[in-house]
């Protein structure tokens, strides 16, 4: 019930900018056609109606999803509305009221949109009898009256004439209306039916009666009632002389009841806005065909940058910011951001508006201000990866850093800083901004096969879930396998993936393969919340997060074969386990950690993920000379080089990627770049494996 109440609240608040649109706009629409400001309240309406909304890059509204959807379960509650000063302003009061305090296992923000929610939905049916109690009091008022022709009908009972009834309407007007009255009337009347206002208000209450709530709903639909009104007002009044727009305007006053209270659905002749109507009847002018012609253009305009949404690039927690250097031109932003474990990462935008190309690398650092100066965050001694990345002239360019090993817990502000090069020289580029809450960092997560649900029948090989290895999910998305002869190997990081018939669907190659009481495919797609994914070798790893909190690891074979579609790069799920979260800790006598360089020896069957023979941990002084060097070398785009063709004897961890090495060749690979290494560097790699020692669990 709290997820429904908030997304109706964050509709509400992305409808209440349009509405606040339409308010600014009414009056320089003054002279324009009435329809022209009908059209837009019907943008209002279907931006409350439609359950869904595009994304587009016109889209003005500041943000889609305001209140995020998991506010009541993050330990700092945040409002994302997308106007800086707005945040900025709001969420430390938010998180002050409703922060949940340590041991706490409910939040109080849980509590509190509970009881909203339900407050919301009495309001809701309160409403409804309201209108529904209205429309039988008012039906059974003209139950006797008199047929007057062509669904017109005179009633007693009534002191000013409405339309009544959605699929068979009526016309009912008070019997002792005069028959030149009448007339007049009942045009205005039939233009409501010709434009299906019968329709159109009805559904406008029942948006009110789910909005209730917001208080610039209920605006945009008194001024709704108004604008319908005058619609047919203009209809009516453009075919008659000034002698027929004073009769028109006489029977408007004759026919105000003078209340006070909303009307709900009927469509009443003298219901609301008499004095500023007959203002509008005795003024009114034929708008010129130009005037018709720019107000169709701002009703189109207003359509399409407040019914999408801003393009799915979400500056998670980053509550203000502004970027700078110490060279003019260039400057840094954050265009995407995610805090929550366990891949947390910011994207920055790199902007070079000077003349010339400037170079940047991986090497970045993030500081934390605290009485008055910069507190680097960062817990460990990086190892960056070699390649650069260059930003031509006046251009621009995305890169994505990972928050891990950095102490971002607490909100407050940061300062992101990465060096680059101009013209031969270095330079410092920032970027400072606030977060509203602190970056989730998880420990570990281990994870023990439950049961296999899936086995793709290619195989004679059964692994069943007693046999396979455990994994662990280490500090954000370093996957570890903890096998079950003691063996403990550090796979990677993965990374996060959309599933799709690429890089899901298709891995499942065997439809019989399904063990029995498993969901569908279909199933465990649908209910799937996050994947992440990593290729070690020859072997894929498919991690899912699905709905319900359980977790599915997909493990498998990737041949490196690119030609074939679906799934281009040829990789298929061999078993997928559903995984049980453990609190064991695996025996990690020996475990791969940042410095280490392991050696193994590549087996003899076809697509077997080599197996670990010896490592060494190094210093991060020697580490770090050693990269050095590696840095010094010509480091070229590997492209469609085929790297399962050489010989590898060994692989280095470092940061963030594996980078692979071969005597023979002497061939270092590092993410998507190869060098053809020095002798000297490909010496001190061997000189480190006469040091290396076996690499074996207890």
């Amino acid at each position: 019930m709290s997820e429904l109440f908030v997304f109706f609240l964050n509709k509400s608040i992305t409808a209440g900018w349009i509405v606040a649109v339409v308010l600014i706009l009414r009056p320089l629409l003054r002279r324009a056609p009435r329809w022209v400001t009908c059209s837009l309240w019907g943008v209002v309406g279907l931006r409350l109606l439609l359950p869904f909304s595009l994304t587009s890059v016109f889209s003005l509204i500041p943000s889609a999803t305001p209140v995020p959807e998991d506010i009541a379960l993050t330990h700092r509650p945040a409002v994302q509305t997308g106007v800086d000063s707005i945040n900025t302003a709001v969420n430390p009061l938010i998180y002050e009221a409703f922060a949940p305090p340590l041991g706490n296992s409910v939040n109080p923000l849980q509590v509190v949109l509970a009881v909203a929610a339900w407050v919301w939905i009495v309001g809701v049916f309160a409403m409804l009898v309201y209108a529904a109690a209205a429309y039988i009091r008012l039906a059974r008022r003209v139950r006797v009256s008199l047929p007057l022709g062509e669904g017109v009908y005179a009633c007693d009972t009534v002191v000013t004439p409405f339309i009544l009834g959605i699929l068979k309407p009526r016309i009912f007007l008070p019997s002792a209306m005069a028959e030149d009255t009448a007339a007049l009337v009942i045009a205005h009347e039939k233009a409501h039916l010709k434009r299906r206002d019968h329709w159109i208000k009805p559904l406008s209450f029942l948006l009110l009666s789910v909005y209730w709530f917001h208080p610039l709903v209920w605006v945009g639909y008194l001024f709704l009632c108004r604008d319908i009104e005058a619609a047919c007002d203009e209809k009516v009044v453009k075919t008659l002389d000034i002698e027929g727009r004073c009769a028109y305007s006489t029977a408007l006053v004759e026919c105000n009841p003078h209340r006070r209270a909303v009307a709900l659905c009927p469509l009443a002749f003298g219901e609301v806005g008499v004095k500023a109507r007959v203002k509008a009847v005795l003024n009114y002018k034929k708008p010129s065909f130009w005037l018709i012609l720019l107000s169709v253009v701002v009703s189109v305009a207003v359509a399409v940058c407040f019914l999408t949404d801003p393009r799915d690039k979400r500056t998670d927690g980053v509550v203000s910011q502004h970027g700078g250097s110490d060279l003019k031109g260039v400057s840094l932003i954050i265009t995407e951001a995610e805090l929550s474990a366990p891949d947390p990462y910011f994207t920055v935008e790199w902007n070079n508006d000077t003349a010339g190309e400037i170079l940047y690398g991986e090497p970045f650092d993030v500081y934390y201000k605290q009485d008055g100066g910069w507190v680097d965050c960062r817990q460990d001694d990086a190892v960056w990866t070699m390649p650069a990345y260059n930003v031509r002239p006046h251009g621009a360019r995305e890169k994505t850093y990972r928050l891990r090993g950095l102490s971002m817990y607490i909100a407050g502000e940061y300062r992101l800083e990465a060096s680059f090069t101009a013209n031969g020289e270095k330079h410092t580029a920032w970027v400072e901004f606030t977060l509203a809450r602190g970056v989730e960092q998880e420990a570990a997560l281990n994870f023990e096969p439950q049961s296999l649900w899936y086995v793709n029948g290619a195989y004679s090989y059964v692994m069943t879930a007693d046999k396979a290895p455990r994994w662990g999910l280490v500090n954000g998305t370093a996957l570890y396998e903890y096998g079950r002869d003691g063996l403990v190997a550090m796979l990677g990081y993965m990374q996060k993936i959309t599933l799709n018939e690429d890089t899901f669907f298709s891995r499942l190659k065997y439809a019989s393969g399904w063990e029995e009481n498993t969901p569908s495919v279909d199933s465990i797609y649908k209910n799937n919340k996050y994947a992440w994914q990593l290729y070690n070798g020859n072997t894929l790893y498919l991690l899912l997060e699905q709905q319900d909190g359980r977790f599915l690891m997909g493990y498998g074979s990737y041949n490196h074969n690119f030609d074939e579609s679906p799934n281009p790069d040829n990789s298929e799920i061999r078993w997928l386990y559903q995984l049980e979260k453990t609190e064991k800790t695996p025996n990690m006598s020996q475990p791969i950690v940042d410095g280490a360089i392991v050696f193994y020896r590549e087996t003899t069957e076809e697509h077997n993920t080599p197996v670990y023979d010896t490592y060494h941990r190094m210093s991060s002084a020697a580490l770090t000379a050693l990269m050095d060097d590696l840095a010094a070398e010509q480091w070229i785009y590997d492209g469609l080089v085929d790297r399962t063709a050489f010989h590898f004897d060994g692989k280095l961890w470092y940061h963030d990627q594996w980078l692979y090495f071969g005597f023979e060749e002497r061939i270092v690979f590092c993410g998507e770049h190869f060098a053809g290494v020095s002798d000297d560097t490909m010496e001190r790699f061997k000189s480190v494996q006469k040091q290396a020692e076996p690499f074996r669990g207890q």
